[in-house]
């Protein structure tokens, strides 16, 4: 096994022993960091079965899961508008060829029509001030065929709360993909309880409340006409 996959899944094992104690003395703050567990692996059981794919992930922050999967072997575009990543993370990719770090915007893409088998928002779409243009983008980049892999907060909030950030419901899922060559195929719901998150369905997300802290989430795999 790969020396650097080894370490990136030895920093992963500390994190969720860290958090884990964190939960027993019920840290319920810190329960959006878990959206994580469950977003990685469904973005890995959506990816498709293709090898050496060809990869944009789409307002990476500082997160590893981009070398993770350049590490599979997977050609992974990591893109934010700007680099947080630390001085570990940049000499740890350093030792990883198929990963590359991008600075652009998610809604003028540095690529040419085409170019991706799969694209990425995992909890970062909701973050991007125009969204459709954005999806816009990701239609545009990805080759036919290809899927569009979203995570998205989900739920409502408090009327008269204000957060930096989007939550979505079912209107503004199908606003965002309307008149787009992005069909729906795949879809998945968690909702965080008791300091964990669980597979849930539509009408038990929709009827969530968030605050500052996610309490849902919804896993979009869409493909391209």
């Amino acid at each position: 096994m790969d020396i650097n996959l080894i370490y990136i899944k030895l920093r992963i094992w500390a994190g969720n022993i860290f958090r884990n104690i964190l939960w027993k003395f019920g840290c319920d703050w810190l329960l959006w960091k878990k959206e994580r567990f469950v977003e990685y692996p469904w973005i890995f059981t959506n990816i498709g079965e293709k090898e050496n794919q060809k990869i944009l992930d789409i307002g990476v922050g500082s997160s590893i899961f981009p070398l993770v999967v350049a590490s599979l072997g997977h050609d992974i575009y990591a893109l934010d508008l700007e680099d947080s990543r630390s001085k570990d993370m940049k000499k740890l990719a350093q030792g990883i060829p198929f990963y590359h770090f991008i600075k652009g915007d998610a809604t003028a893409l540095p690529f040419k029509n085409s170019t991706f088998d799969n694209v990425f928002f995992i909890s970062s779409l909701e973050h991007i001030n125009f969204p459709k243009k954005a999806i816009l983008e990701a239609e545009r980049v990805l080759r036919k065929n290809g899927r569009l892999l979203i995570t998205l907060p989900y739920g409502f909030k408090p009327e008269n709360l204000k957060i930096d950030f989007s939550l979505y419901n079912k209107q503004t899922i199908k606003e965002l993909t309307k008149d787009r060559k992005l069909t729906i195929k795949g879809k998945s719901f968690f909702v965080g309880k008791n300091n964990n998150w669980i597979k849930s369905n539509e009408e038990e997300a929709d009827k969530t409340k968030s605050t500052f802290i996610v309490k849902a989430i919804i896993c979009l795999r869409l493909e391209k006409s």
